[in-house]
């Protein structure tokens, strides 16, 4: 059991350190419309988290992007959602970790401009 807890915390490590300095390495972005900002993940860390993401991404298999519009969350609100799916650690965002990336034009991809349907999901997740 030990070992599979190891092997799953080198990998979440590993795939965090991609997503936070290696963005080249993932495969959508997440954006903040109001905030101008882009945080890259991993579709499959996503989905396997959250219910929201599995059905547009299972939805939309070729999508790389998706824009929220969500006034209530702020960048460093998605950066904290975002570590702690990848890591499971609450504590705010270290000094060390890179800010988000800036937003320069808008090419397609989903929009997200309203919490209601995800937390009106049948499924007891969280949207995140």
């Amino acid at each position: 059991v030990e070992d599979v807890a190891l092997h799953f915390t080198c990998l979440m490590d590993r795939l965090n350190e991609q997503r936070l300095f290696q963005p080249d390495l993932c495969d959508v972005d997440i954006v903040l419309v109001q905030q101008e900002s882009i945080f890259p993940a991993h579709k499959g860390v996503l989905a396997a988290y959250s219910q929201f993401f599995h059905s547009l991404f299972t939805q939309n298999k070729q999508l790389q992007r998706v824009e929220l519009s969500l006034e209530a969350l702020t960048s460093q609100g998605l950066q904290q959602i975002l570590n702690f799916i990848y890591t499971s650690n609450t504590a705010a965002t270290p000094p060390s970790h890179p800010s988000p990336l800036p937003l320069h034009g808008s090419s397609g991809g989903a929009r997200v401009h309203s919490c209601s349907p995800l937390l009106s999901s049948p499924h007891p997740v969280t949207p995140w």
